[in-house]
């Protein structure tokens, strides 16, 4: 008994402990989280206190004389023991003079931004600054406290205390005072150009509200004297046509493109990329207000262009003056407000195209193009005048455009002018000296027909962009024999850029599936279609000249890694398509066909080049005769045959012919590996002397064999690494041997 109760007692003891230690961490963890709160609490109201500190000092000169002068108005209205005494008239006449003298002063000092609004600006802006709030809000505080001056010091309250008289107008005199300092500071911010701008995009901002509360009164107003008819785009049309606020808007750009015009000559970038910025706002905020009043009519010099729109008639002199002022910014030079020229119009596009007009269910972005085309025109300017910066953009804005079309809205008009518009810039970087936007542009083109691939499948997008690196590989190859191309790789046949022609290709592929509603039709047609382009493409880039670049490799890399694609349908074909992947096959072997074409017999290629594409070929070919694909794995062997004889058809080297019969020779043993004794048979036939080689030199090819051979047998002893950066026949070969020991 007494055991157990010991027992039971320390048991108790213990768990009472353990509770204790549990309960003192609780109580420490929930100090110190009281703490770090405390802390955190403590820290937020100092900021806030700050905060608060630097805004009353920033702001509190406003009201200074104010405040000082209710200090005085207390202490003079508690200290003041005799007002018998006190002159009041005489002080307030004299105030009445100084705050009189005040007003005086303050007219006469408004002739200086007057005269700044006159000369560095326009007479519109001298309008502005006559209606100015600020300046208005001045004059009407000195005018009142003068005028009350006057009145007090007539005595027209006599029972009115003298002490609370004066004290009145000590207070009359800090406002005054605090008034001809909001009238000094508005006249210093009415010399900046920026408070130009700002008050012309106010004046803008102004009509456009007003006119379009009143259209939406005269629609309600519509809409409740006859609720059948609903008010349509039309309607709100003819209301903004008829309210003559586009007139209004015209004549506003029309000033700011007069200032912009001085500022550039007076080379303030600052200010004329703020007029830059207020048009395209001018623009944008009317395109806005006109949203739901976007219509088309008949355009009569040119029937066929489906419709021109009234909101084009304040859009175009925008465009129109944006364009100028980037020109005459060019010959400045000033770069900075070509590049917010350029920035300002790409946006304009970006806006104009969710300006969408629908009719009998086709739905367009009328009002894209003209912005898109100036934009080009602007680019082409900058090109001009070497403004790498700012060409840049225009790429930038020409990418921008092309990713943002979505495929239920007609933009082919824009797509096809923007893809212009970079194709030049790209031919033009060849041209410029040490041009930085050509990889850049050309990445613009392929990466809009990713997008279209991706969003609407393989169209004529993809089929542009291939063409136009087609057109552009000469150039290329120029570059790159001036040395202009250092560790870098053209970005349609680079495989590390995601929209290169083969993971454009392999984009393609992953959309292959059945269709349910046409179980008839090929589910590798879109596929198959795109690889014919590309075989296309290939094929016509066979027929260039290389000179011995760096780029023959890099296109060859890519036919391969496009061949890849093909092979990964064969291997793995989406659910449903097993019966069809015959065509694919079909595919894979015309395109693997090209490869010799890339080392014609009248040339004489890099031998490391032809070996590498020797082995990314005779590895399709093991994968090809691993999955029974015989006739493909056949064609990767005629085409390395005629890597053999195309490399012996100018000065034959022993061991160059040697190194392609020895990628003949693994890929009959591995056909032998895997039971296919009649492919491995055809495929040594393809091991022949090549025309070219005299029979006295055909003993020095056969030892070169017999050694590449040699090689080969005691390579297949050692122990490879099977994750090589490049592909890597014999531990293919090696691979499938061990497979078939074990």
């Amino acid at each position: 008994m007494r055991t157990t109760i010991t027992a039971k007692s320390g048991e108790a003891f213990r768990q009472t402990q353990i509770q204790y230690r549990r309960s003192e961490k609780s109580l420490v963890k929930m100090a110190r989280r009281a703490q770090v709160t405390g802390l955190m609490r403590l820290f937020r109201a100092q900021q806030l206190s700050t905060r608060a500190g630097r805004y009353t000092l920033a702001h509190l000169h406003r009201g200074a004389a104010t405040v000082f002068a209710l200090i005085v108005f207390v202490l003079f209205y508690l200290l003041a023991h005799d007002p018998s005494s006190l002159k009041t008239s005489e002080v307030h006449l004299t105030c009445a003079q100084v705050v009189g003298a005040a007003l005086a002063l303050i007219l006469s000092l408004s002739i200086i931004p007057a005269q700044r609004a006159a000369e560095a600006f326009s007479p519109a802006i001298l309008k502005l600054y006559a209606q100015d709030r600020w300046l208005v809000a001045a004059f009407l505080i000195l005018a009142g406290t003068t005028t009350l001056s006057v009145l007090l010091g007539t005595n027209f309250l006599p029972q009115m205390d003298a002490r609370l008289s004066i004290s009145v107008q000590f207070l009359l005199l800090g406002f005054s005072f605090d008034a001809l300092l909001l009238f000094y500071n508005r006249a210093l911010d009415l010399l900046i150009p920026e408070t130009a701008v700002q008050l012309v995009i106010r004046e803008c901002t102004k009509q456009l509200t007003r006119v379009s509360r009143i259209v939406e009164r005269l629609i309600r107003l519509q809409v409740l004297a006859d609720r059948s008819n609903a008010p349509t785009d039309a309607t709100r049309a003819i209301y903004f046509s008829a309210s003559q606020v586009s007139g209004a808007l015209r004549f506003w750009i029309a000033q700011l493109d007069e200032i912009a015009h001085k500022l550039i000559a007076r080379r303030d970038t600052s200010a004329a990329n703020d007029i830059v910025t207020a048009m395209g706002m001018i623009g944008t905020q009317y395109s806005e207000a006109r949203r739901n009043s976007l219509i088309l009519r008949p355009d009569f010099d040119n029937l066929f262009a489906g419709g021109v729109s009234d909101i084009s008639e304040v859009l175009n002199p925008i465009y129109d003056c944006l364009h100028v002022i980037c020109k005459e910014a060019a010959k400045a030079p000033n770069e900075l407000v070509v590049k917010q020229g350029i920035r300002t119009l790409a946006d304009m596009t970006t806006h104009a195209m969710t300006m969408i007009h629908s009719s009998n269910g086709w739905h367009k972005a009328p009002l894209a193009f003209s912005p898109c085309f100036y934009l080009g025109l602007c680019a082409t300017t900058a090109v001009k005048a070497n403004m790498g910066d700012a060409v840049l953009t225009a790429v930038s804005g020409f990418r921008t455009i092309l990713l943002s079309q979505k495929k239920d809205v007609d933009t082919s008009d824009l797509e096809v002018q923007s893809l212009e518009s970079l194709l030049k810039l790209a031919q033009a970087s060849y041209i410029v000296p040490d041009a930085v936007w050509g990889f850049p542009a050309v990445k613009a083109i392929l990466l809009a027909a990713r997008h279209e691939i991706e969003s609407d499948g393989y169209y004529d997008r993809s089929k542009t962009a291939l063409s136009y690196a087609c057109a552009l590989a000469p150039m290329e190859i120029a570059m790159e024999k001036a040395g202009k191309r250092l560790l870098q790789t053209f970005p349609p046949y680079d495989l590390g850029f995601e929209a290169s022609v083969p993971l454009l290709l392999e984009l393609v592929a992953r959309q292959v599936k059945v269709d349910a509603e046409q179980s008839r039709r090929n589910p590798f047609d879109d596929f198959l279609e795109a690889a014919e382009d590309v075989r296309h493409h290939y094929r016509e880039l066979a027929q260039t000249d290389f000179e011995g670049t760096l780029l023959r490799k890099c296109v060859v890399d890519s036919l391969m890694a496009a061949a890849r694609v093909h092979w990964t349908l064969l291997v793995q074909p989406p659910a449903g398509t097993e019966n069809n992947v015959d065509d694919v096959d079909q595919s894979l072997r015309s395109l693997v066909s090209w490869v010799p074409s890339f080392f014609p017999e009248q040339t004489q290629p890099h031998r490391f080049h032809i070996n590498e594409a020797a082995d990314s070929l005779a590895c399709l070919g093991i994968s090809l005769l691993e999955h029974d694909r015989i006739g493909a794995a056949r064609d990767c062997a005629s085409a390395i045959a005629g890597l053999a004889i195309n490399s012996a058809a100018l000065r034959p080297e022993p061991f160059a012919i040697a190194n392609l019969h020895q990628r003949l020779e693994v890929l009959a043993r591995a056909a032998d590996a895997l039971g296919k004794t009649q492919a491995a048979a055809d495929i040594r036939a393809m091991i022949q002397r090549p025309a070219t080689v005299a029979d006295s030199d055909w003993p020095h090819f056969v030892a070169a064999r017999q050694n590449r051979l040699h090689d080969l047998n005691r390579s297949l002893q050692e122990r490879r690494n099977p994750h090589r950066l490049r592909d890597d026949p014999i531990s293919e070969l090696q691979r499938i041997l061990n497979r078939g020991a074990a």
